[in-house]
């Protein structure tokens, strides 16, 4: 095979490599930032996280089954019937949320799914099921069309505070606000949970919401049209659920972050959230961290395939 030019293009008809290919894709993308291109400046973003996680997955092998950081193996994850059956709902598009079944029917459907669903899809998972990544995991890589294992299990890892992160256990996405802020007049969920359909753009996003007149003029029944939520709304969810499985103490005030000024739910998830870490610490004494304290993630989390 033969190279002309230092860029490693290919004369002779030849066809060029993956790697030669996007090497110049990313040539391209970073002229293209410089002429104020947000798309060309995310994608680049995009292909920047995909290599981070190749380098974690090359050095960190221990990543695929395990969390990067050991003493997160023994989160107390949620097992049994009950966590089976939200597995099942999940899995199927049957959570009672809105934005996170119409992504996880895209996905049944299509092989494909947006990355800020993936991100939406994987913290309701972990955050408010309780249910361990791994299990998610699994599921996007036998669904997915464009999965990759580095970028699967380094995204999954991500959305569960188990990787190498400095942000943890606060990092929750409401999918009710993801709704709204994203795609406000429901157009995705019309398109993948026609059930809804009729609902008025403000109440698509949580159908709990509507009076019994609007889901009578949007021919819905709760419980039959439309599963009611498999867990208690964002809003609502807080540490009970997860503190009855825990015995370790709740996080003084100041030792929560301080980057923003989080609203008292948001604050009483992280304490839930705090507690499983906590715990998960003071249950694997002898785990060494020194193989993820010198690892430093891109600056925003990245579900890409």
């Amino acid at each position: 095979m033969r190279h002309s030019g230092s860029d490693g293009a290919f004369s002779g008809g030849d066809p060029a490599s993956p790697s030669d290919t996007t090497r110049q894709a990313a040539r391209d993308a970073w002229q293209r930032t410089q002429g104020g291109s947000t798309g060309a400046q995310t994608w680049l973003s995009e292909l920047i996280w995909r290599e981070f996680f190749h380098q974690i997955l090359h050095h960190h092998p221990h990543v695929v089954g395990h969390a990067f950081r050991p003493e997160f193996d023994a989160l107390r994850w949620d097992h049994g019937k009950l966590a089976d059956a939200h597995f099942a709902a999940w899995c199927g598009g049957r959570t009672g949320y809105p934005l996170v079944d119409a992504a996880m029917h895209q996905l049944n459907q299509t092989g494909y799914m947006h990355n800020r669903l993936r991100m939406v899809c994987a913290s309701f998972l972990c955050k408010h099921l309780g249910i361990d990544w791994r299990r998610g995991e699994a599921y996007f890589a036998e669904k997915l069309n464009d999965f990759e294992l580095a970028s699967n299990n380094g995204g999954w890892q991500w959305a569960a505070s188990t990787g190498c992160d400095a942000q943890p256990y606060f990092r929750i996405f409401n999918p009710v606000t993801q709704s709204e802020r994203f795609d406000p007049r429901g157009v995705f969920i019309r398109r993948y949970v026609p059930a809804l359909a009729q609902l008025p753009d403000a109440l698509i996003h949580a159908p709990w919401r509507a009076r019994p007149l609007d889901l009578a003029g949007a021919h819905v029944t709760l419980g039959r049209d439309y599963p009611m939520p498999v867990v208690e709304r964002p809003q609502t969810i807080g540490a009970a659920p997860l503190l009855a499985r825990s015995r370790a103490r709740m996080p003084d005030e100041d030792e929560l972050p301080h980057t923003s000024r989080e609203t008292t739910s948001r604050r009483a998830r992280s304490c839930s959230y705090v507690k499983r870490f906590r715990a998960s610490a003071r249950s694997s004494h002898a785990v060494s961290s020194t193989s993820s304290s010198a690892v430093k993630s891109p600056d925003c989390g990245r579900m890409s395939q």
